[in-house]
């Protein structure tokens, strides 16, 4: 993983980019198949290739969308989602049943995006010859994404490698960090991003301003550095990114929520663009039911999830569809509402404004203050159509916004799973739905199992308890 694998799909990542990105550049150098080569960083046309080739390649690769992405099966592994598959993976991470040997993507995946970005800081740094704005730009753009892979590996699998080189002789041998020392890196990373990304978002050329939400921003960071330092605990910081979002005027709640996952939304903070102008987004092919669940359609969702919401609650009229078929009804997720064969108006939502809500709310009412929390949280349930919340004491707001986070945030980004593992929930709630699913829940199962063939490769490396 750490020394090979990366190679095929970097190159895959620059071909797409080039190939079927929507603005051509003028002089491109022949294709590049190695990130660490000095000459890719030698002209800004190819440094910026090789971190556009992270965005397009996220669609395809179990990260952002689709039957096998981070939304998908972290909502498999929690209440959210209903599984129709006989995949093996589909059933076993419905089912809380995952074992060495599953074909999960997301450690290789993860790490491989881990390792362009490494190679992109070393290159960038290196480089002579980059202009300005795009090294500043770009060192921030890789900065960003490496923190951004980072959370997701750490809440995923907790302790994993910290590979912050591309030299394979130390990653190959690399054994498994604390989770707080890995937390202490995505900080540094995003606070890094932070202080290099652009106010505004820039288009293909990394200078120009455009409207197009599809490279991070300054925002991006802040938006991050919010939810990391709330899932960390640190109240007070958590806060102060927030309000660096909320309070730019660029950002608003809209107001419509059949828009909120249309491209370059103003609730958007980042996105992810189709690679194919032609096609939307892999979670509304992946979501949307045509038919009865099974053979083509695999997902619902859960009783659970729809019956947590109010009647009178925007966001289940808007949000939740269903289908019927005989004496059955079916429900499903409708936040992307345009099938995959239509012309793009639907991008990847990956940061929301609407989330930095939510976590300045719970970073308030964790130091006590009711009120402004209380703002916040009002602001989000105004928009579903809801009346205040009536949770006036710290503790209340804290399960209120549990539940408000279910309902806002339901099949995105693993938010759902995450957030009843940091809250100490996990157990207490999958002992319920486990068996209700077919399986037998265990605390083992909050963590993934790091793949055997990784374990194989690196004696250095341990299992995950449980597997």
């Amino acid at each position: 993983m750490y020394s090979h694998s990366y190679k095929y799909f970097f190159v895959i990542g620059i071909l797409t980019f080039l190939l079927l990105s929507c603005k051509k550049f003028v002089q491109v150098e022949p294709p590049i198949t190695n990130p660490t080569s000095n000459s890719v960083y030698q002209n800004d046309a190819t440094a910026i290739a090789v971190l556009s080739s992270i965005y397009n390649q996220m669609q395809f690769n179990g990260i952002a969308g689709g039957t096998q992405s981070i939304s998908t099966l972290t909502a498999l592994n929690s209440d959210e989602l209903k599984n129709y598959s006989v995949d093996l993976l589909l059933s076993q991470s419905y089912s809380n049943a995952l074992r060495n040997s599953s074909p999960v993507l997301f450690w290789n995946n993860l790490y491989n995006f881990i390792y362009i970005s490494n190679a992109a800081i070393e290159g960038i740094n290196k480089s002579t010859t980059l202009s300005s704005a795009v090294k500043q730009q770009l060192l921030g753009e890789a900065k960003f994404l490496r923190g951004f892979f980072y959370f997701y590996l750490v809440n995923l699998y907790g302790d994993v490698p910290l590979l912050l080189t591309t030299d394979y002789r130390i990653n190959a041998k690399a054994s498994r960090e604390d989770t707080d020392k890995v937390y202490e890196q995505i900080i540094n990373d995003l606070k890094e991003a932070e202080d290099l990304l652009n106010d505004n978002y820039v288009g293909l050329d990394a200078i120009l301003t455009t409207t197009e939400r599809i490279r991070p921003n300054k925002a991006s960071a802040s938006a991050m550095l919010a939810r990391v330092y709330l899932y960390t605990g640190n109240w007070a910081e958590s806060e102060n990114e927030a309000t660096k979002v909320i309070n730019n005027t660029r950002y608003s709640l809209v107001s419509n929520l059949n828009n909120v996952f249309k491209k370059n939304s103003t609730e958007a903070i980042w996105q992810i663009q189709p690679v194919n102008p032609q096609f939307n987004t892999l979670d509304a092919a992946a979501y949307i039911l045509t038919s009865e669940p099974g053979s083509n359609n695999y997902f619902a969702l859960t009783n659970n999830l729809v019956s947590s919401f109010d009647d009178v609650d925007a966001r289940k009229s808007n949000w939740i569809k269903s289908f019927t078929v005989g004496a059955k009804t079916y429900y499903y997720a409708f936040k992307y509402q345009v099938n995959a064969a239509q012309p793009s108006s639907e991008y990847a939502m990956v940061i929301r404004l609407a989330e930095v809500y939510l976590i300045r709310a719970e970073a308030r009412a964790r130091q006590e203050k009711v009120g402004d929390a209380q703002s916040d949280l009002n602001a989000v349930r105004a928009r579903a159509k809801l009346p205040g919340t009536t949770a006036n004491t710290k503790d209340l707001l804290i399960v209120a916004l549990e539940k408000e986070r279910e309902l806002e945030l339901f099949t995105e980004w693993g938010h759902r799973w995450f957030d009843i593992k940091r809250l100490g929930r996990a157990s207490a709630i999958m002992s319920v739905i486990t068996p209700q699913k077919g399986g037998v829940w265990s605390d083992n199962w909050k963590l993934y199992p790091i793949p055997q063939s990784e374990i194989l490769l690196n004696k250095n490396l341990t299992q995950n308890d449980g597997y």
